[in-house]
């Protein structure tokens, strides 16, 4: 008797133990899968120039970095591709486009007054942007090494062979570096695109696009009174920055440190208070709004193209039924519009949208 209340004891102990790992294991799918679902990146950005060839051989022979020439989806031309050394980095691609077309009469006030929709692109991982520079300067570049800029970072600029700004970034504020063995390459770094940055008229407007719509994390957010705009970070990222405060000092550097691609959003809020040089110090002057217009090149100009997000076909479903009920356009891409009633069992569904100053963000299915 006593040896079969044991068994039965045996038995509904090791039918306990079964349950419990089959909800553990369950409860581990579940994960795997809303993780699988919440996946994604930014994986390019787009930019048209008048020659891809040329643009192609100064990314290489100027700055030493990775670059792929391939032929155009639409025939249209070469397009090159900047790689960089990390793969957790979005890509640069350069796309063949026309020069804008002159204009048949001056341009009016509110034209002149507009801020570029694109600003530049940024290069980070940077241990030490002044060695940079001087190496740089050696291969009869012009950079300009601009130092530590408020509490945002210690940057240098320089123009590439279009005339696009190139950010320099280094991981550290001027106070906290510390002399490191350096590459010998032409950067003296392995850098990454750290961030695309746009100005934009509307915060609210753009992180109700970036952030609540789409899922990207607000990871810092910056304001520069002394030069009138604020600066805010995106980024679709797992990694938990020190400072559950986006405004917090100690996010900065560490956002520097980061191999994934931020959107970076400059908000013109007023006049500075200071000029752009620093040269003539501070300004009595009371500061005034600024005007808020955005311009972008027309399709297929030079200039800004795109960006590109990439994650599973589930997610691109599910973001792209989000913003249509959020009164955003959705297009879809040319596959996609083949046969868009398949998509549940695995059609194409690519698609694109702009954001609320016009630029066009595309959408892709993660291979």
């Amino acid at each position: 008797g006593d040896r079969h209340i044991n068994r039965k004891l045996v038995i509904r102990s090791v039918t306990h133990t079964n349950k419990k790992s089959d909800f553990l294991g369950l409860k581990w799918l579940y994960c795997t899968f809303l993780s699988y679902l919440a996946y994604m990146f930014l994986a390019e950005l787009r930019v048209r120039v008048c020659d891809v060839a040329a643009t192609a051989h100064w990314y290489l022979s100027s700055l030493g970095l990775q670059v792929d020439l391939k032929q155009c989806e639409s025939k249209s031309g070469a397009a090159a591709t900047v790689r960089f050394r990390d793969a957790r980095s979005a890509v640069v691609t350069f796309l063949p486009g026309r020069q804008a077309a002159s204009p048949t009469r001056a341009p009016t006030r509110a034209l002149q007054q507009s801020r570029p929709g694109f600003v530049w692109i940024g290069l980070a991982n940077f241990l030490d942007v002044a060695s940079s520079v001087a190496s740089l300067t050696q291969r009869q570049l012009s950079p300009r090494l601009q130092g530590q800029f408020e509490d945002v970072g210690f940057v240098a600029h320089l123009r590439d062979c279009n005339g696009i700004t190139l950010e320099l970034l280094q991981t550290t504020f001027q106070e906290n570096f510390l002399p490191q063995p350096l590459p010998s390459n032409i950067l003296r770094a392995y850098p990454v695109l750290g961030q695309a940055k746009f100005n934009i008229s509307s915060p609210e407007d753009n992180l109700r696009l970036y952030r609540d719509l789409l899922g990207m994390r607000l990871l810092s957010t910056q304001p520069v009174p002394r030069f009138g705009f604020t600066l805010y970070f995106l980024a679709f990222c797992s990694a938990q920055p020190p400072q559950s405060d986006p405004v917090s000092l100690e996010n900065r550097e560490w956002l520097w440190q980061q191999p994934f691609t931020q959107v970076e959003l400059q908000h013109w809020h007023t006049a500075p208070s200071v000029s752009t040089s620093q040269a003539d110090g501070p300004s009595t002057a009371q500061p005034k709004p600024l005007p808020t217009r955005i311009s972008l090149p027309a399709e297929g100009e030079q200039g800004f193209a795109s960006i590109v997000l990439r994650g599973p076909r589930a997610r691109l479903l599910i973001l792209r039924e989000r913003l249509t009920k959020a009164g955003f356009s959705v297009i879809p891409s040319a596959s996609a519009a083949v046969n868009t009633a398949l998509d549940e069992v695995g059609a194409d569904v690519e698609f694109s949208t702009k954001d609320p100053d016009g630029r066009v963000v595309r959408f892709t299915v993660a291979e």
